[in-house]
């Protein structure tokens, strides 16, 4: 007798009455199951019908080097031909600055929904809600000449950097002020004489287009700068006289030591308050994240507000339990204060990360995808898939009908692509 065939279809074949769908949306354009002759294009719903799939129209298309949808769903910016351009709903684009470089782009946004952007070759902004375009990295002004002007018989005397700190010397340097209410990273502090009757200093500093010169100085012998005068012209005179009084004018909070935002940084996160920007010394082989100071994006201390970590930085991701800083040989978890080491394997290029509305983390590893909770790590797919890494990468959540689902894709060709599909 022969052998029944195996997985033999039931004749007559059933029809879709006990198939609950593959989709639960409501019913768009329900055709028949004639449709099934062409059978292109179509879903089935949970209603068992056979519904058209919504297809998108082709809106544009082009060689572009970055492209950003902001969180509110509000922008669409592109980078195209060294443009960055807002993309309006008809595919129509308008550019908000010029002169940008290919290479590969990090974006966040600031608690204000304010994008922020830095690439691998330098270029970097911000573009407000308002779709304005900003600078990420601002000037610091650098004090052509200073003089002290003396009562009798009025004498020019030049400043001299070497001389002596005493109770006749004081200490100033210049920052520019912005029309945005930003102020940019101070000069070099440089020092100059005042006997008691010097009465005037005079100063040159190059003019910003817009901007305002602020002078910060100290009392002679004095530590702490407060401002002392603001100009629109590059040469301009101010009285000293009030310095051996009182301090008059606005102090400064900060040290001189404040610098501009990294322009060598190739990446960018928001945490904590602060913005994270990180570098790479190819030569030690250390990467170096360097911390804005709180609410002053544009402000960093890099003398103190830094972290180091091995290999290449390639990863910052914002969660609930810190900053994940991923690297091609190593995963760190930031805490604003203390650096811990997850796991001793890095993560492979590309927008590898996204956090739930929970706060935990998903992201790409070398060894598959990880996740942070409760600054907890653990790789996901250690049990359940191989998910190998290729030579660029992709993760990001998307929320649908209620459920959240980590869409990951992958650019193979990556030397070691699926050595770990024995798991």
């Amino acid at each position: 007798m022969p052998s029944p065939i195996r997985n033999r279809l039931p004749d007559p074949v059933p029809s879709l009455e006990g198939f609950e769908g593959i989709i639960n949306t409501r019913p768009v354009q329900e055709i028949g199951y004639g449709g099934l002759v062409i059978g292109r294009n179509v879903e089935v719903n949970d209603q068992k019908k056979l519904i058209r799939r919504n297809g998108y129209k082709l809106v544009r298309s082009g060689v572009y080097s970055a492209l950003y949808g902001s969180q509110t769903q509000a922008q669409l910016l592109v980078v195209h031909a060294g443009d960055l351009a807002l993309v309006a709903p008809d595919g129509g684009e308008r550019v908000l600055a010029s002169g940008l470089s290919d290479g590969v782009y990090s974006w966040d946004e600031d608690p204000a929904n304010s994008i922020y952007y830095t690439s691998s070759r330098g270029s970097n902004g911000i573009v407000l809600v308002n779709s304005l375009w900003r600078p990420l990295a601002l000037v610091t002004p650098v004090i052509a000449s200073v003089a002290a002007i003396e009562t009798a018989p009025w004498i020019v005397t030049p400043f001299n950097l070497g001389k002596t700190y005493d109770q006749n010397v004081v200490h100033l340097f210049a920052a520019y002020a912005y029309p945005d209410g930003r102020e940019g990273p101070p000069s070099e502090a440089v020092t100059i004489s005042v006997a008691p009757e010097v009465s005037l200093i005079q100063m040159s500093v190059p003019v910003l287009p817009n901007c305002t010169t602020m002078v910060y100085a100290t009392a002679p012998g004095g530590s702490a700068y407060y401002l002392v005068a603001a100009s629109t012209v590059s040469g301009f005179t101010f009285p000293t006289y009030f310095l051996h009084l009182q301090h008059t004018g606005e102090d400064y909070p900060y040290t001189t030591v404040i610098e501009g935002f990294p322009v060598e940084a190739y990446l960018l996160a928001f945490s904590g308050g602060r913005l994270y920007a990180a570098c790479y010394d190819a030569d030690t082989q250390l990467g170096t994240i360097y911390c804005s100071l709180p609410l002053q994006y544009h402000l960093f201390d890099k003398t103190a507000d830094f972290v180091v970590t091995s290999g290449a930085p390639q990863l910052l991701l914002d969660c609930a339990s810190g900053l994940i800083i991923g690297t091609d040989s190593n995963l760190y978890l930031w805490n604003g204060e203390r650096l811990q080491q997850l796991a001793n394997y890095g993560v492979p290029p590309g927008v590898c990360g996204d956090v739930t509305m929970d706060g935990t983390a998903f992201f790409w590893t070398l060894r598959g995808i990880g996740s942070v909770k409760a600054g907890q790590y653990g790789l996901v797919t250690e049990q359940s898939y191989s998910a190998d890494p290729g030579v660029f990468n992709h993760a990001r959540i998307f929320y649908e009908r209620g459920y959240a689902k980590l869409v990951a894709s992958t650019v193979s060709g990556n030397p070691v692509f699926n050595k770990w599909s024995s798991r």
